[in-house]
């Protein structure tokens, strides 16, 4: 009689595989023949929060990266870290925690992506992500001295790379770091970096043609006039998010060509009274309607809950891009009665 006990494992696997959260080790429990067939999905990802860091210091958990030491035959099946919180002892990173998170990285030789989101928790970690071959995703609070930058840079191979808050040390070998990750490096994004200019993005942007995804968020000395100017190096960018500024700064003069431009996300900032914000954002979708064409979405975050996205400004983004456009997201922002039931009937006549 066959039993869901005494399936292949090889079955089990791919059934557990539609599980996650507490299911997976609710189905642990089960049985042994469960617990070796949900093993591989229940580490494949291990992430720290700020929920499960709440009970560290005091004894009441560990950390999944104990049970990864205590148990070393489990780290080959970790692909994904993702740490958003350190436990803290007496006002400073747990010591304990981190010599777990270092040792348990030492050892999971299989890693594809790394997210360390945490200042100042890097530095301790950087040693431990060195000759990590198979790993492909990172990102990472970057605010390194110049040793430490080195490090990070000697990460080869990397298809997706994020960096935030990075210091002018790891800024300054961008350059040579885009060059050694040519031809590998598909989605590049810079979040809150103070000392990128747009000297060192166009190098780097040089070294990157093949880029697909490019977000630019928050970095102060490179506007969105620096952003666009640069784009003819990556023809092949299927995704771009930028800050918009108050910049008096004309648009470039030269025409881009992003025929594979799908997404499209502004980052909205401003502080002049009246802002000439609603023409700004106007004057680049003018820009980008003949670069690219065919958007399938558009995102807009605003800085305060209490803007209203002008009606103007919607009904230019839905003429330009009506036959193609799928999805629509407005953060902290409103929308106009009117402006909503044009979207509406836009999305009706596709269907």
């Amino acid at each position: 009689m066959v039993s869901a006990d005494n399936l292949n494992l090889d079955v089990l696997e791919v059934i557990f595989s539609f599980l996650s959260g507490s299911d997976l080790p609710a189905v642990a429990l089960v049985s042994r023949s469960f617990l070796a067939a949900v093993i591989p999905r229940l580490y494949n990802t291990i992430s720290y929060r700020i929920r499960q860091g709440k009970g560290y210091a005091s004894g009441e958990t560990m950390s999944p990266f104990a049970a990864v030491i205590a148990h070393p035959h489990l780290a080959i099946h970790v692909q994904n870290i993702e740490i958003s919180t350190v436990p803290t002892l007496k006002s400073v990173m747990h010591p304990v925690f981190v010599r777990e998170c270092r040792e348990a990285l030492q050892i999971c030789k299989n890693l594809k992506s790394f997210k360390c989101t945490v200042q100042n928790v890097l530095p301790m970690l950087l040693p431990a992500l060195q000759e990590k071959e198979r790993l492909e995703s990172l990102r990472v609070y970057a605010n390194l001295t110049t040793v430490q930058a080195k490090m990070l840079v000697n990460i080869k191979r990397l298809h997706s790379l994020s960096l935030e808050f990075a210091s002018w040390n790891t800024v300054d070998l961008l350059p040579s770091w885009s060059l050694s990750l040519s031809r590998t490096l598909t989605t590049l994004s810079f979040y809150m970096i103070n000392e990128l200019n747009e000297g060192i993005f166009e190098s780097v942007l040089r070294n990157l043609p093949n880029l697909l995804g490019l977000h630019v968020i928050g970095c102060p000395k490179l506007d969105h006039v620096a952003v666009l100017k640069h784009l003819t190096k990556t023809p092949l960018l299927e995704s771009l998010s930028m800050t918009t500024t108050e910049t008096p700064r004309p648009l470039p003069l030269m025409p881009l060509s992003l025929h594979h431009l799908k997404n499209l996300a502004f980052d909205a900032k401003y502080s002049m009274q009246p802002s000439p914000s609603p023409m700004v954002l106007s004057s680049i979708l003018t820009y980008l309607k003949s670069a690219s064409p065919s958007l399938t979405s558009f995102a807009i975050k605003m800085p305060e809950r209490k803007v209203v996205v002008g009606d103007s400004f919607i009904d230019l983004l839905i003429d330009n891009h009506k036959r193609t456009l799928r999805r629509l997201a407005f953060l902290d922002c409103g929308v106009s009665r009117e402006s909503i039931i044009k979207i509406y009937v836009s999305s009706s006549r596709k269907t």
